[in-house]
């Protein structure tokens, strides 16, 4: 949604995390950043190393780009 293309190709587009971290880990987006589970424990815990001001950076904008995505999906269905 802002218009960001990984150079790898690899990974999910992230900009419906907030809603799908929930169903899939049954916890909030905040909650999961602080404390990972699976994949993202290894790797938030090994290669992506966050403060936790970039923790609480990362979760606004996940939640400003759910906030886009929301507004897109909305808007093509018109």
């Amino acid at each position: 949604v802002f218009g960001i293309e990984s150079a790898a190709k690899i990974g999910p587009d992230l900009s419906n995390a907030l809603e799908d971290v929930q169903s899939r880990f049954g916890k909030t987006l905040e909650n999961f950043i602080k404390e990972p589970t699976g994949t993202m424990s290894i790797v938030l815990g090994s290669q992506i190393m966050l403060t936790d001001s970039e923790k609480v950076q990362v979760v606004e904008l996940l939640t400003k780009a759910y906030e886009k995505y929301r507004k897109q999906q909305l808007t093509s269905k018109h």
